[in-house]
């Protein structure tokens, strides 16, 4: 009797509209009031039934599923690349939507207030290194993690490629197949599935279709250098959505279960239900199991589902000029929404009976079904094509969702409503706030879940609907990293140096005074501390000319337990014998220099050979200084010259040597005694005995008078003899002005890993100081980075008895990622030698997992070889049209970018970065936020640097930190405001003084629980 009185309702319902103008309006109306009607729960919109293998999901209609990442565009997206991805797109849809049996979803979603979970799960790895390595920075990566709150939009785009059995041509065999799976459950006697997932559905001619189809997607938004996609194993997709209808109580750790994983095997009601009791939960359980209710006010349906209202509403009519989905994402940027875009193939077919009712309904000129006739028409138009390939702009069907949510149902709703408002400013379309069932309508807008949408399906030409899809958004390359990145928007953009992402590891880093090159490099030196899956501190040298490292070194040194804290260290170089370091010493027992380190000693000779003023030596220099290093180590072997050991020139090895009862007479030499206190288990002292067995920079002009050198280069040869003469000269010179370079190793970082060096006091002045300057970056790089180049190649050319020890060490250091990093690198520009040792690395660098970072003011204080090798370009600022147009001539810049680098890299803290990937390539602008506490920790200013080392003096760095942000969060504040003390004080005290009460009453505070309030 219901469904007779139902009957007669529709029935007058038609009869009431006729043929009226608004007949198709009337169908839809009637479908909505009747979905509205007859209410059904969360499991009947859910279309997913089982998983048919690691990636592919199935249908419970026997069509299969699969979902694609897409991170976004990986180049800088301006007008022209923007028509060249929508036409790349349009071109699919009428090459691969033609025909029936392929759909898409595009499903977008950003969340402001999920940002602080989405940062704390990019941190995760990093605080996880930091525990792993011992290191006490939780005050910074809490101030990093608040910092980023503030500006990143959590986002996320999903494309869901389905494919249903209409594909399958021989509709027969597909009748076949489910008799054979019937007989096949009725002979082996299984149980009713009830709700439990039914793997008999696949069809397993219906996979390499779907996957033919996949892979086409794939291809069209995996495009190197231009967008990047992956596609997500079953258990992510699950979990995502999950995390979109409970985000409040679903853990981070949440996995579901699904075939190929462990049986649940629940007993409880076994006997009872046995399939669902040992069989895999169904998919919408999975993905819910709250209760969903329905509400209803304002004339908006919602839903309540796990302490959170969701609000959707329906495209009720397409945009009239469709336009860019960053239009409309602006607009929507300060609330979280979800918007779903479902692509129907054959949409002229799907559309046949509307068009036909509209034709019909069209003979009154005036009618408004006649302008959506003619509106078809022009689609149709755009779309024709006597075949499929001919179709350049296909019609395609199109739905779209878009769903809102709060905790609070006040909120919900004026969310609605300025979704409704800013969709018809989008190019003119318009939105319905019902749509049908409220339930089936949220369902409809999660990505995956079900295959069908209430909302209307209206007909779009490929191209407009390329135009309006979210495949625009800037994207790294890297999914984590212990760096991140924003984009001027607030998308997230991780980034981690020395990652396998990269073939190899050469930085560029360039920027006028101002622009954050420090801090920029202090974030990266840290991220490379923090990378994950390090347990321990990774090998880095930093040479500076200036303090800029010491903020990031006094970070790692203070954080350190009292025991490691020489893991870091901080060195002002001064040119005094305290910090002599002789670059012929070699690997512990080795008589001669390894090749990397020969090819390093003819360099550093060169050098010092070059005349001051002078950008290169004269001609057949590096020759002669090839042969003279050769000559040096062969004259202090064992048995040509050796030194003859005597007491009195260490008296530590001279206690050991007693200690250790080594016989010791006239003609023992130092590599004797080398031998005998490695043998005896003195490392440490052997080391040292080694020292004074190698050659030295003293000996230099002696063997460049020596006879074969003579013989080789001056013999009969005028010219020869000017270069060793002049040659022996600068060699004196250099011995004399250099007390660091001309003695016995005096300065020896040990077991310091992160090593930063400050060659301030040591460079040169004027034009004429560049080779000492040079001079100075190469000591530094071979004093601090000469053990990152050993390597198993190494073994057979020392004595046996070495062998373990350094296989050992090789092992330690081989396979680990090293990095040498040169800031204020114009210091060396012009110099030839200088040039040719930091080529070495760049070109080299992968060999020994090197990575190489050079940081200067200008691009042209970078050679050929580390711009045409680099895999990392950070520009900083393009203070003017000439940077500019080097900045396109030297990386190929696109206009687009040249158009980004004029307009937004304009401040400090916000760069251009050119990264060269595995991937492709991968340009966007980034910006750099530095939290107060991070900005206390690397700061380098006088004033500065004494508060914070007077309070880390007298409290834990962390709560120093803490408490000097919570005074002086702005950076530049504590230096304003010490001079505006100076200035009321009526005495004639000096900075110092008035910095030192100010950390008195700082520290007195803390004291005084000013953390705790």
């Amino acid at each position: 009797m219901a469904w007779m009185w139902m009957f007669l309702l529709v029935a007058t319902f038609f009869l009431i509209l006729g043929f009226s103008k608004q007949f198709l309006v009337g169908i839809e109306t009637l479908a909505q009031w009747v979905s509205s009607f007859v209410k059904q729960d969360f499991s009947a919109f859910v279309t997913l039934e089982s998983v048919v293998d690691y990636t592919t999901f199935l249908r419970n209609d026997g069509g299969m599923v699969t979902v694609i990442e897409y991170a976004g565009a990986t180049q800088i997206m301006g007008r022209t690349e923007f028509m060249q991805m929508s036409s790349s797109v349009d071109n699919f849809f009428a090459r691969q939507m033609g025909g029936i049996g392929h759909d898409l979803q595009v499903v977008y979603r950003q969340d402001s207030g999920s940002s602080g979970v989405a940062i704390r799960n990019a941190l995760t790895k990093t605080r996880a290194t930091a525990n792993r390595i011992g290191l006490d920075i939780e005050d910074l990566l809490d101030a990093e993690e608040d910092t980023l709150k503030k500006v990143v939009v959590d986002e996320s785009i999903w494309i869901v490629v389905s494919t249903s059995l209409a594909v399958i041509e021989n509709q027969e065999s597909l009748k076949e197949d489910a008799q054979k799976k019937a007989e096949l459950a009725r002979d082996m006697n299984l149980p009713p599935l009830g709700s439990a997932q039914n793997p008999l559905k696949i069809v397993e001619d219906l996979l390499p279709k779907h996957e033919g189809f996949v892979n086409e997607v794939w291809n069209l938004f995996n495009t190197s250098g231009k967008s990047s996609a992956r596609i997500m194993d079953c258990h992510e997709v699950v979990t995502a959505i999950r995390r979109e209808i409970q985000p409040l109580s679903t853990s981070p750790d949440f996995i579901p279960c699904l075939p190929g994983d462990r049986a649940p095997m629940t007993t409880t009601f076994y006997g009872a239900r046995p399939w669902e009791d040992i069989y895999y939960p169904p998919i919408w359980s999975q993905a819910c199991n709250s209760e969903i209710t329905e509400h209803y006010s304002n004339g908006m349906e919602k839903v309540f589902v796990d302490g959170m209202y969701h609000g959707t509403v329906a495209m009720d009519l397409p945009p009239q000029t469709p336009e860019r989905f960053d239009l409309l994402m602006k607009r929507l940027r300060h609330i979280p929404f979800r918007i779903s875009y479902r692509i129907y193939n054959s949409g002229l077919d799907r559309y046949k009976l509307n068009h036909t009712l509209v034709q019909f309904l069209s003979f009154n000129p005036k009618s408004e079904n006649r302008a959506i006739k003619n509106a078809i028409d022009t689609i149709m138009e755009r779309a024709k094509g006597s075949t499929e390939a001919e179709k350049t702009d296909p019609a395609l069907g199109l739905a779209v969702t878009i769903t809102t949510w709060s905790e609070s149902e006040k909120t919900c709703i004026q969310n609605m409503q300025l979704i409704q408002r800013a969709m018809q400013s989008w190019g003119g379309c318009d939105v319905l706030p019902r749509a049908g069932d409220a339930t089936d309508l949220f369902v409809s807008s999660l990505p995956a879940l079900s295959h069908s949408s209430p909302a209307r399906f209206t007909l779009n030409n490929g191209s407009d609907i390329a135009k309006m899809l979210p495949l625009f958004r800037p994207a790294s390359l890297w999914k984590d990293g212990a760096v991140i990145f924003t984009s001027p928007d607030g998308r997230m953009m991780p980034f981690q140096p020395g990652s396998s992402l990269q073939n190899a590891w050469v930085y560029l880093i360039f920027a006028t005074m101002g622009s954050g090159k420090s801090v920029l490099l202090n974030t990266i030196e840290l991220g490379m501390c923090l990378a994950p899956g390090l347990s321990r501190l990774p090998l880095m040298t930093v040479i500076d000319v200036g303090e800029s490292v010491a903020g990031m070194i006094s970070v790692v040194q203070s954080s350190l337990p009292d025991g490691r804290k020489h893991e870091a260290g901080y060195f002002k170089v001064k040119m005094s014998a305290e910090f002599a370091f002789n670059v012929f010493d070699t690997q512990l027992g080795f008589r001669f220099p390894l090749a990397r380190d020969r090819d390093f000693l003819r360099n550093f000779l060169t050098m010092i050979a070059t005349p001051a003023g002078e950008k290169t030596a004269e001609k057949m220099t590096s020759e002669l200084m090839g042969m003279v290093v050769d000559e040096a180590y062969k004259e202090r072997s064992d048995d040509r010259n050796p030194v003859k050991f005597q007491f009195g020139v260490d008296q530590q090895v001279d206690k050991c040597i007693k200690a250790s009862g080594i016989k010791i007479d006239q003609e023992t030499i130092w590599w004797e005694v080398v031998d005998d206190l490695f043998a005896a288990g003195q490392v440490d002292n052997s080391i040292r005995a080694q020292r004074y067995a190698v050659p030295t920079l003293g000996m230099i002009p002696s063997i460049l008078k020596s006879g074969v050198i003579m013989d080789m280069f001056s013999n009969n040869n005028p010219q020869g003899a000017a270069l060793i003469e002049a040659a022996s000269i600068m060699v004196n010179a250099a011995i004399r002005d250099y007390p660091v370079l001309s003695t016995v190793t005096q300065w020896d970082i040990g077991s310091c890993r992160v090593a930063g060096i400050d060659l301030n006091d040591v460079r040169g002045n004027g034009e004429s100081g560049f080779k000492q300057t040079a001079l100075m970056y190469a000591f530094a790089q071979q004093s601090a980075a000469r053990n990152y180049y050993i390597h198993p190649d190494m073994l057979p050319l020392c004595k046996e008895m070495y062998r373990d020890y350094h296989s050992k060490r090789v092992e330690d250091v081989w396979s680990e990622i090293k990095a040498i990093i040169y800031d204020e690198f114009h210091n060396t520009k012009g110099i030839e030698g200088i040039r040719r040792i930091v080529n070495i690395d760049i070109r080299e660098g992968r060999k020994w997992n090197i990575m190489t970072v050079l940081s200067s003011q200008l691009i042209e204080d970078f050679d050929s070889d580390a711009i045409d090798n680099m895999t990392g370009t950070f520009i900083l600022s393009a203070s003017n049209e000439g940077v500019v147009q080097k900045c396109k001539t030297t990386f190929g810049l696109s206009d687009s970018a040249i158009t980004a680098l004029k307009t937004e890299v304009i401040r400090p803290g916000t760069g251009m970065v050119i990264f060269n990937t595995k991937a492709g390539q991968n340009i966007q602008v980034f910006h750099n936020h530095l939290s107060p506490i991070k900005m206390w920790a690397f700061t380098t200013t006088s004033e500065d640097k004494m508060v914070r080392k007077l309070l880390y003096d007298a409290m834990p760095a962390s709560h120093a930190r803490r408490l000097l942000a919570k005074r002086f969060p702005r950076s530049g504040q504590f230096k304003s405001y010490i001079e505006q003390q100076r200035n009321r004080m009526m005495s004639s005290d000096d900075d110092g003084n008035v910095i030192k009460i100010v950390a008195e009453e700082i520290i007195s505070d803390y004291h005084n629980g000013a953390l705790q309030s």
